[in-house]
């Protein structure tokens, strides 16, 4: 049950497809990343890599909460819609 865990609830297991995920960065250099399925921690984790930036000393990552879930069960990406 997501308000017992204290996330959203489109990432509820099985909501939207199982696409779903959430990303917290959280005190003590952790992050949350949380999906209602596999496929939605994949793209949570696809997510933080593209926000990670590195840097001569390491890598940071900006402090953020998102919440993604598709609309449609199949993402997709054509050139008329870019």
């Amino acid at each position: 049950d997501a308000s017992r865990t204290g996330l959203p609830v489109e990432v509820q297991a099985g909501k939207h497809f199982g696409q779903s995920y959430t990303i917290e960065t959280r005190t003590g250099n952790s992050v949350l990343i949380a999906g209602s399925g596999p496929v939605g921690v994949l793209y949570g984790v696809a997510t933080l890599v593209q926000l990670a930036a590195g840097s001569a000393t390491g890598w940071a990552i900006p402090s953020v909460r998102i919440v993604d879930y598709p609309s449609f069960r199949y993402r997709a990406a054509a050139d008329w819609l870019l």
